[in-house]
């Protein structure tokens, strides 16, 4: 929230205006939503916030989704056997970036998760289980065979993941803040990565840095080494060109105003009108879309 710079929000709750307008909506006494106005309510991660001062509550609000971990694992396991086909075939393409859009076995993708993330993945054991756990995906789908002679596909419905666009998001962060020493412009401490990740998504504990690198490893965006001698994690930006002039401040992620995303408020008129109807990429993209300008009511109104 641009007038609460550096506080991390969860959103607790959306209200979309569906009927005609009551004063008040009985629960909590607060002017509810007209028809195709949409209500955000927003609780602070950080418990000495004292709140917003009412000549304060202007400001334009962005909006990051997230992925549960399931999700990312099984987007990431993908990732991996992709990354693996394009090395056997010896792709000229950069690794993973066409295999990806290729329908996977099913049971190959849950098999090769229960190794790579077997505290995420758990007991899933069919794709029933799959299929389940990812209804309402816009990242991942199951495709049934027309019969019985063809396995179960699991297809990536976009190439990058929201955890691998909000670790370039942070990694841009880092990098436009300033720093005592002139570091490698594409590497950075992955522990400064992920406390910024931690700030900007929620954390709980270390085993979610853990969790969040090794779901990046197969990522075509990073990568990581441990440097022995400071005893650390490092990972570096595979594709610098994403970093644009960081420094200036003037860089636009895919997704934002002027970037070629699709706006915010676009989306959620469509998921106002039918929940499920955004397409694949629109869902992907539309966590860093347009700001939503607030009122001083703190109104969606943008």
């Amino acid at each position: 929230l641009s007038c609460a710079a550096g506080v991390p929000l969860r959103i607790e709750a959306i209200v979309h205006g569906l009927g005609g307008r009551s004063d008040t909506t009985p629960e909590d006494d607060v002017e509810a939503p007209r028809v195709g106005e949409v209500f955000i309510d927003l609780v602070s991660l950080d418990t000495r916030w004292p709140g917003l001062e009412e000549a304060e509550s202007e400001g334009a609000l962005i909006i990051m989704l997230a992925a549960p971990d399931v999700e990312e694992a099984l987007h990431a396991t993908i990732r991996a056997l992709a990354r693996e086909a394009c090395h056997t075939r010896a792709a000229e393409d950069e690794p993973g970036q066409t295999a990806l859009r290729e329908p996977c076995d099913c049971a190959a993708v849950l098999s090769r998760a229960q190794e790579l993330f077997p505290e995420v993945v758990g007991e899933m054991m069919e794709a029933d289980d799959v299929e389940r756990a990812l209804a309402g995906s816009t990242l991942l789908e199951v495709r049934w065979p027309e019969d019985d002679t063809s396995a179960v596909r699991l297809a990536c419905r976009v190439e990058t993941s929201p955890l691998e666009e909000s670790t370039l998001r942070a990694f841009k962060e880092i990098l436009s803040q300033k720093h005592l020493f002139k570091a490698v412009r594409t590497e950075r401490k992955w522990e400064a990565v992920a406390d910024e990740l931690g700030r900007m998504m929620g954390s709980q504990g270390e085993q979610t840095s853990v969790l969040r690198r090794r779901l990046l490893e197969s990522s075509t965006l990073f990568s990581f080494t441990y440097s022995e001698t400071r005893g650390h994690w490092v990972v570096k930006l595979s594709r610098p060109e994403l970093l644009g002039d960081v420094t200036d401040g003037d860089e636009k992620l895919p997704g934002e105003e002027g970037a070629g995303g699709v706006h915010l408020h676009d989306a959620l008129a469509a998921a106002v009108a039918e929940p499920r109807s955004l397409a694949p990429r629109e869902a992907a993209t539309a966590r860093v879309a347009t700001p939503v300008v607030l009122s001083s009511r703190g109104e969606c109104g943008g």
